[in-house]
């Protein structure tokens, strides 16, 4: 077996804490008295923090009431109705307390997080997932994959990659054995003993040369090459294409029984291993 160093690509999704989460979320845990504490201390260490007082905010937002209200009247708009009183009543603790406890605290702490950035949390996970190249392992190379693994010949590794490269969307190579070794200029024996090794892969019945070696290569998987149904394969693959099941049965003198066991067998072959998985050898049902 072949060990060697490799890079793998993964994906993964977490979840960073960043300080501003943290700061987000040790904030959301504290009283209001603790909360009082918290920010004076950090006015005290940090200069650059300045409290703005809740009088000068309503003085603020009163001045610019004011404006607009000036500027409705010089534009010939009415002024606007006064608030209603209830509306300044404060709200009863009951119904407060009601309101947290009916607050869903994570949707909340990812609001927080979110608006600590300026961003869209779902946006931006889709952008970082888009950007992600996804690498899609072909037929062939997860062929060459277990070639490698497998082998470690470099001159039949060479002749197996070429057989792999000029499979046929069957999954059968194409070209004869002494074709493939004029084209590599290689030996007729190193071409031989690297096709056996692209042979031994999976899916098994990769690499045959016809649909008779195709179904022989998976009985030989499954160790039957001297089962039933390899003889049928081997001496009798024409009359079992035309169902002459009473010429079988007397040139390989089986029972009806035996032969039938055979069939259900060679039914479960996939005639074509490159294609998706599911192919199998129509068969019509034995005579009784």
């Amino acid at each position: 077996m072949d060990i060697r160093p490799g890079l793998h690509l993964r994906m993964s999704q977490q979840l960073v804490m960043t300080p501003r989460l943290q700061m987000a979320l040790k904030i959301l845990q504290v009283s209001t008295m603790e909360l009082e504490q918290f920010l004076k201390q950090e006015l005290l260490q940090n200069p650059l923090l300045e409290r703005v007082d809740d009088d000068e905010e309503v003085e603020t937002e009163t001045s610019e009431e004011s404006q607009e209200v000036e500027k409705s009247e010089v534009d010939g708009e009415a002024a606007p109705a006064e608030k209603d009183e209830a509306a300044d009543e404060p709200v009863k603790t009951e119904e407060a307390d009601a309101a947290v406890e009916d607050l869903d605290w994570d949707d909340y702490l990812d609001d927080v997080y979110a608006h600590a950035y300026g961003q869209n949390l779902e946006r931006e996970e889709d952008d970082r997932l888009e950007r992600v190249p996804v690498a899609v392992a072909t037929f062939e190379d997860q062929l060459k994959h277990q070639l490698h693994v497998e082998c470690d010949e470099d001159g039949l590794i060479g002749i197996a990659e070429y057989i792999i490269d000029e499979l046929g969307r069957n999954g059968y190579v194409r070209d004869t054995v002494e074709g493939i070794a004029s084209a590599l200029h290689a030996p007729l024996s190193a071409v031989q003993r690297a096709l056996k090794i692209v042979q031994s892969l999976d899916p098994a019945g990769i690499g045959a040369r016809d649909i008779r070696e195709c179904l022989l290569l998976q009985l030989e998987r499954k160790g039957m090459s001297d089962s039933v149904a390899a003889r049928v394969i081997t001496s009798c693959f024409e009359e079992l294409k035309a169902c002459k099941y009473d010429q079988i049965r007397r040139k390989l003198g089986v029972t009806v029984d035996e032969l039938r066991s055979a069939i259900a067998e060679i039914s479960k072959l996939d005639p074509r291993p490159r294609m998706d998985p599911g192919g199998v050898i129509r068969v019509t049902s034995l005579p009784i």
